[in-house]
């Protein structure tokens, strides 16, 4: 998935000590019917992970990964 690709292919250009951020990141009904899963792969990224999750929207969320 494209996810996977994007992420491989634009790493490198972010430098040490640099993030890279994904949107929906929450595994919701509404992404599963959108078939979007990047809540998939970013539950499987290993690293120095954050998370901005929206308490009003439980669908909504951002991860950022230091690389």
């Amino acid at each position: 998935p494209y996810r996977e690709q994007d992420y491989e292919m634009y790493k490198g250009f972010v430098r040490d000590g640099g993030y890279i951020a994904f949107h929906d990141i929450k595994d919701c009904e509404i992404h599963r019917t959108m078939n979007c899963y990047v809540s998939t792969f970013w539950n499987g990224l290993e690293g120095d992970k954050t998370e901005i999750l929206s308490a009003e929207r439980p669908d909504m969320g951002i991860g950022i990964i230091k690389v």
